[in-house]
Formats: C-alpha cells, structure tokens, sequence
C-alpha cells in the first residue's frame, strides 16, 4: 500500500510503502468514500431500495455500502413494494446500472439503477479493493525511535542448511538461492547444540561449495539460545568459534532479549558501510 507519512513535527510529507504482514497485524479496517467504478463482481454491497416483483429498483440508488458480512450472517429475501435494506453480491455493473444477486428468497437477481452522483461507501477487512493512488490513511505508530535507521530493510529467514545442500539435499539449492540475493549473512549458531563450531563449519562448507560469492559476502557471526548457557559455557563456546572462524561472535538471547539492540546496531552499521561502498 502505498502512502504518504506527515511528521507529527510539522515537516514535510515523506512517501512510504507499507507491506502488510499477517504476522505483525492484528486488525486491518478500510473506510471511506469512493466512486461506483470500486464496485466488482463478488462484492458484498448493502443499500436501502424499494423492488417490484421483477427486482427493479423504483428510484435510482444514491448510497451502496461495501462491507464485511460476519461469519455467521444469513442471507435475507427481499420483500417486493417495500423500502428496505438490502444485502447482495455484485454481479455487474454497466452503463450506470447495477445488478445484484441475492441468495434468499424468490427475487434472486435485482436491477438498479444508479443516481449521477452515486458513491461507495467502505467499511472492510478486505484490504485488496485498496488501488494504486487511492488516498488513505493509516492508523497505528510509525516507528522512529532507536532501530528506525533499519527502516525498509528486509530479512530473509533461511532455514537450517544440512550438510550436502550445495548438491541439492533436502531444498539445499532453493535455499541457497534465496542467499544469493542479500547483502549481509547473519550466521546463527545454536549455542545449545552438542558442538556449535562443527555446525558453524558445516553451514560454511556449503557457502563455499556453492559459491556465486557467498563466502566473500560480509557476515555478521551469532551464537544464540544465551538463556541456556552458563557463563563459563558462553565463555568457552566463543573461544571455540572465535579460534575456529577467526570470528568472534556475539552471544544473544531471543527469549530473555539479551543483546538483541546490540545485534540490530550491528546490522545498521554493516549495511550503511555497506550503502557507502
């Protein structure tokens, strides 16, 4: 969705693109005005109309509610000769005349015409009628506090790698390819595993048998799951990684979120040295 963000500071309007993520949504609410032309078949519409017996409205309709039916809603038939409200499907709309399908009763297809100056009124979940330069608003936080230098970064999550993956084991090759498209690796070692070290090996060894560069691509090393670590097994862990990979790396915790400002820092500061060169 694309938008424009004015600053509670009085600054300019600065243009941005919200992806939106089932994951980091809770609620999603459409509203507002809009033309007729919205209007596609499938749509659920509501509107107040008086039919005859054919289905045809008596005067044209002004007003039409696009809306999210609750899961449990019914349809209801419509009552020819009298004023009502109404709730149907879109079936078409052509030369300023709608027709609409209702799924009760023995008037099933109605035909309405539309007033000159007809609007859509929206009230939806269905965040998809949304089109390219639609004028919306957004409600929510916009964060600009510390990490927000992170703003439009994307992260890949690349599952595990298991050994003989640059030969295409298990979705090695699939996986591998996603890797090729980033600019920074954060390697994360399981701090909790039998031997971290042999594990960190294995993941590199398929860096290097696959190539395309990936070795040569800078890489943040982190060694995770702190939380179920003692202090001398941080301690020792580290040195092993650290002899092993000429890396020292940075201990964190998911669980507890230790560290874990430090590792975002990290990122920033590699990919805007990397933005530099």
């Amino acid at each position: 969705v694309a938008f424009v963000h004015t600053p509670s500071d009085g600054s300019g309007p600065v243009e941005r693109v919200a992806l939106l993520h089932p994951a980091g949504v809770s609620h999603v609410d459409v509203n507002g005005t809009s033309p007729v032309s919205l209007l596609a078949p499938g749509m659920v519409v509501r509107f107040q109309a008086n039919v005859d017996g054919k289905g045809r409205a008596s005067s044209p309709i002004r007003v039409l509610h696009v809306a999210t039916p609750a899961a449990d809603a019914k349809p209801t038939a419509v009552t020819p000769g009298i004023d009502e409200m109404i709730v149907g499907k879109v079936v078409q709309l052509k030369r300023g005349t709608l027709s609409v399908r209702v799924d009760a009763g023995k008037i099933r297809r109605l035909t309405l015409p539309l007033a000159d100056d007809a609007v859509v009124e929206v009230a939806t979940t269905q965040i998809g009628i949304v089109r390219p330069g639609d004028v919306i608003e957004i409600k929510g936080r916009l964060w600009t506090g510390e990490g927000a230098l992170g703003d439009g970064t994307v992260f890949a999550d690349i599952p595990g790698l298991i050994a003989g993956a640059a030969q295409g084991a298990g979705l090695g090759h699939d996986f591998l390819r996603h890797i090729e498209r980033t600019r920074l690796l954060l390697h994360l070692v399981d701090g909790s595993a039998e031997d971290p070290l042999a594990d960190a090996r294995v993941l590199l060894g398929e860096l290097e048998a696959y190539g395309h560069g990936l070795m040569g691509r800078p890489r943040l090393l982190v060694l995770t799951k702190a939380e179920l670590l003692s202090e001398a097994e941080r301690q020792q862990r580290g040195d092993d990684l650290a002899a092993g990979l000429g890396q020292r790396p940075l201990v964190i915790s998911a669980a507890t979120g230790e560290a874990l400002e430090t590792l975002k820092q990290q990122v920033w500061q590699s990919l805007g040295l990397l933005d530099q060169g």
